[in-house]
């Protein structure tokens, strides 16, 4: 039974740019979920683009301005009155997945704060911009060459009239990154006079109608530019993933007079961290530095922030990598929703949609509580009508929660040990395996002396499936139906074994069932496909055998007995639940699910065997401080 989200005042999907006056006042123009996405491509919008307001630092959030099929890529103000937002405007009939489309810019401005927005004339016809106003009127604007040309390079442009006519000004060769500081004052990380192998900075002091190199700034490529105030600004320079392994550190730059000479920030002292990405300082000594790289398909992030200058950095956990600063302890990331911090980072709050917050695995779930994998692990200790983060939940705290007396701890797919308590998880220690046993893939027992063990990689159990009596002094190996060979699948739980595929005959899977450790079998069909099951026994005469197939899209099969597996109820529930069902009762079950069986999916509860499942949606307030306890550089 699907129920519609909570009410909220979140902010709309793909809030990534930011800008922040001070910290209770901010402005987010939103991408609409269009996107990047890894191995798959360009992602169109699935919602309009929007200019959003907050003025309680990002906890809520309205719309001041939308449009269908607008995709914002930047939003800056110049004093309180005067912003510019640049988008792209997506051509109907764009496939879902796709290469980049090709640019057709918008350009927005307000001169009242952002109540009203009007159109002004794109500084390009065919790339999009980055615009910076230096006055209410005098904007400079960056091109952003498509990552689908090579050899382009971007352009730059002025006007002095708040976008009715430009005016295009040169650049250095092979330009980087440009920020002006004033009017005239203007830096620029380019290919090198001195060092045409290298980068180095450039600087105009007449509104970029000519650049001159700075001695002593070659390196790296520079890849931002930070501008405090006129007399104080700093540039980030960073190689690229391969030679910063082989030992070569990102630097930082900063300039304390007219740009004419710079001094080296101390950074990266033990050169660990990734490519640089981003700096912002609040003055001399207090500042952020934002790390983040894709290097043969996976993402190193890192952030880091100093309060003498560069001489000590601290490493400070995040959700989600920030992009807009104000001052010394406030910070702003968006990624399906906004996180911010008023500490430097020691802790986070986020505002966000309950349909931005996806479940992604159930943790563990008893009468009362439940905990999932969202944005961060949310719990709720009122059967989710409120909810908060807390810190990841261990395996061993899931198994206590549950009541479990074994539990399996996975560190990686080599890596997995089987716990086992006889005090009701007060205390535990490692279980002895078999001697023939090659690995483990999942382990359930029904009291501290009776249990089963599967084979496996700590994905999930296979054949062959031991059983012990004695606390797993000793083990015998179960013997399985004339169909299961060896490596077949095989879900455990208290007392029970299920096989997905025992049998495959035309048009059905004949899974293969034991409630009674092995000595007995059935089996009950599925169709014929690829299944997950998962089985649990809230008591010693209920036992439910869920099933959900792994690769289609489909239904989800669940087979419930009350009495100890002599008769069983059979029901297909349209949602496609995660076959890792939560049973906390003879008729009460958590799961995770998604209609259409795309993850991440939400969360649903039945308390009457599995007839009725009702969505139940995470509701995070945007006071609850998220626990980031995961440390950079992380592979997402």
């Amino acid at each position: 039974m699907h129920t519609p989200p909570p009410a909220s005042n979140g902010p709309a999907l793909g809030a990534e740019q930011l800008v922040f006056l001070n910290p209770r006042l901010g402005y987010a123009a939103t991408t609409g979920g269009a996107g990047h996405v890894p191995k798959t491509g360009w992602h169109r919008p699935s919602e309009p683009g929007r200019i959003q307001l907050t003025t309680d630092g990002g906890r809520s959030w309205r719309t001041l301005w939308s449009g269908r099929r607008v995709v914002f890529d930047s939003i800056v103000f110049h004093g309180p009155q005067d912003g510019v937002a640049s988008a792209n405007v997506i051509e109907p009939g764009v496939r879902d997945y796709g290469p980049e489309p090709p640019a057709r810019p918008l350009v927005l401005a307000t001169r009242d704060a952002g109540a009203t927005w009007h159109r002004v004339r794109p500084p390009f016809t065919h790339l999009l911009a980055q615009i910076q106003p230096v006055s209410a009127s005098l904007w400079f604007a960056v091109s952003e060459p498509p990552s689908y040309v090579e050899g382009a390079f971007p352009a730059l442009r002025r006007t002095t009239d708040r976008g009715r006519s430009w005016r295009s000004l040169p650049l250095p060769r092979r330009p980087q990154t440009v920020r002006f500081a004033t009017r005239k004052l203007g830096f620029a990380g380019a290919t090198g006079s001195s060092c045409p192998k290298l980068s180095q900075l450039w600087r105009t002091n007449d509104g970029g109608r000519t650049w001159r190199p700075i001695p002593g700034t070659c390196g790296p490529r520079y890849v931002n530019i930070d501008v405090v105030t006129r007399h104080l600004v700093f540039a980030a320079q960073s190689y690229g993933p391969e030679d910063i392994a082989r030992g070569r550190n990102n630097r930082i730059l900063r300039t304390r007079g007219s740009g004419r000479t710079w001094e080296l920030v101390p950074s990266d002292p033990k050169r660990r961290w990734p490519a640089l990405s981003q700096v912002a300082f609040a003055d001399a000594k207090h500042g952020w530095a934002v790390s983040s790289e894709y290097d043969q398909g996976f993402i190193f992030d890192a952030l880091h922030v100093t309060s003498d200058g560069g001489r000590t950095w601290r490493e400070r956990p995040f959700p989600a990598l920030p992009t807009a600063f104000v001052g010394a302890r406030y910070a702003w990331a968006g990624a399906d929703g906004v996180w911010r911090t008023g500490d430097r980072g020691h802790s986070w709050t986020v505002s966000t949609r309950p349909r931005r917050l996806g479940a992604y695995e159930l943790d563990f779930a008893t009468r009362r509580a439940v905990a999932v994998e969202t944005l961060g692990t949310a719990w709720s200790r009122n059967r989710g009508r409120t909810w908060s983060f807390r810190r990841p939940v261990s395996p061993r705290e899931a198994a206590r929660a549950m009541g479990e007396t074994a539990y399996l701890d996975v560190h990686d797919l080599d890596s997995a040990a089987p716990f086992i308590s006889a005090d009701h998880g007060r205390t535990w220690h490692r279980l002895q395996l078999p001697r023939s046993a090659l690995g483990i893939g999942d382990v359930a027992f029904t009291d501290a002396k009776h249990g089963l063990l599967a084979s496996g990689q700590g994905d999930f159990g296979r054949v062959p499936v031991f059983a012990t009596a004695d606390g797993g002094a000793s083990w015998r190996r179960v013997k399985m139906p004339p169909a299961v060979g060896r490596d077949f699948e095989a879900n455990l739980g208290p007392g029970v074994i299920v096989v997905p595929s025992a049998l495959d005959p035309p048009h059905v899977n004949l899974a293969a069932l034991s409630v009674d450790g092995g000595s007995h079998w059935q089996t009950f069909p599925l169709k014929a496909d690829f299944w997950d099951c998962d089985a649990a026994r809230p008591s010693p005469s209920t036992v439910w055998v869920s099933c959900s197939q792994s690769v289609s899209r489909g239904a989800s099969v669940h087979f419930v007995s009350h009495d100890g597996g002599r008769s069983w109820r059979k029901l297909v529930v349209p949602v496609q639940l995660d076959e890792h069902v939560a049973v906390v009762g003879e008729h009460e079950a958590w799961a995770i699910g998604n209609r259409y069986g795309r993850s991440p999916g939400t969360i649903w509860h039945t308390d009457d065997d599995g007839r009725a499942w009702h969505q139940v949606w995470v509701d995070i307030s945007a006071r609850a401080r998220y626990f980031a306890m995961e440390r950079s550089p992380r592979m997402g």
